[in-house]
């Protein structure tokens, strides 16, 4: 995995054995770096790394912050092997289900936010979001590598995750910008312009990005040239990110990345006296939703 810590991740390791509420996964926010010289790379890399510094990095913190539900990211995480060999990815708490079945976890395509959601429903263990950063190096990417790259997750979590996937693009300055500057609009019985309060939006939006960045880099720009490298990859991730959501959205083949990969649901059933929970691809009671290699493809 193209993936680097720093030595400050002891502090990770710390956090497992801190006073309070029991920790049980401890995971970090994803940087992306570009290692070799920019002009050799393609744009998809540049619209991924903006992605990953800005919008993502922007929602992973805020959804972490509020600790609403376990969010997590399988790039960096730590977790003991004592807490993973009690989950079976039920979702439910250990005092309701029939058996342990950790092999059930493995496989999956996001089987670290798995490993993430059984932690924090069926143990009832805190998640801690790190200090430090994971730093992903990325590779030469095109737009359209960009594109399937980010489909293929999309979908992934529309199979996972329903819910915050279709909220998802009100998290997008396009979208978002649009519905607030028509309900002023109107509001305002058209005193504020569409077009000005769209362009407030976007500059708030890419004041908050530029922070976000800032904060987990540690540092400004060293250029100019840098700055507007950024900015212009910013604006047309943005204005990319509505189009890419809809055709994700609609499709349900995982393109890209790992071939033979399917969404499904995971059915729980058991005989009398058996006291064991088995997977089974039909009709039954529906407890949760994953993404499964399917090795036969």
């Amino acid at each position: 995995m193209n993936l680097i810590v720093s030595h400050l991740c002891g502090i990770s390791f710390s956090a497992l054995t801190w006073s309070g509420a029991r920790v049980g996964l401890v995971h970090h926010i994803l940087y992306a770096i570009i290692a070799d010289d920019a002009s050799s790379n393609g744009l998809g890399t540049h619209l991924e790394r903006v992605f990953l510094n800005m919008n993502h990095a922007k929602m992973y913190i805020a959804l972490n912050t509020l600790a609403i539900d376990s969010c997590v990211m399988g790039k960096s995480n730590l977790f003991r092997r004592s807490d993973i060999d009690r989950i079976n990815a039920s979702h439910l708490p250990l005092s309701k289900q029939l058996a342990s079945a950790w092999p059930e976890v493995r496989g999956l395509a996001a089987e670290d936010a798995e490993i993430g959601m059984a932690v924090w429903h069926e143990l009832d263990l805190a998640h801690v979001l790190s200090h430090d950063v994971a730093a992903n190096a990325l590779g030469s990417m095109f737009l359209h590598a960009y594109a399937s790259r980010r489909a293929w997750w999309i979908r992934v979590r529309k199979g996972t995750m329903i819910a915050a996937t279709l909220l998802g693009p009100l998290t997008e300055s396009l979208v978002a910008g649009t519905l607030a500057s028509f309900a002023l609009y109107y509001l305002t019985s058209g005193t504020v312009r569409v077009w000005m309060a769209l362009l407030v939006n976007s500059l708030m939006f890419l004041v908050i990005d530029l922070d976000v960045r800032r904060v987990l880099n540690r540092r400004r720009f060293e250029s100019w040239t840098e700055a507007g490298m950024f900015v212009g990859a910013w604006r047309a991730r943005e204005m990319l990110a509505f189009p890419t959501w809809v055709y994700a959205i609609c499709g349900v083949r995982l393109i890209g990345g790992v071939s033979g990969i399917r969404c499904c649901a995971a059915v729980r059933f058991g005989r009398s006296g058996e006291g064991v929970e088995r997977r089974h691809w039909g009709a039954g009671e529906v407890i949760s939703h994953c993404c499964r290699v399917n090795r036969d493809q």
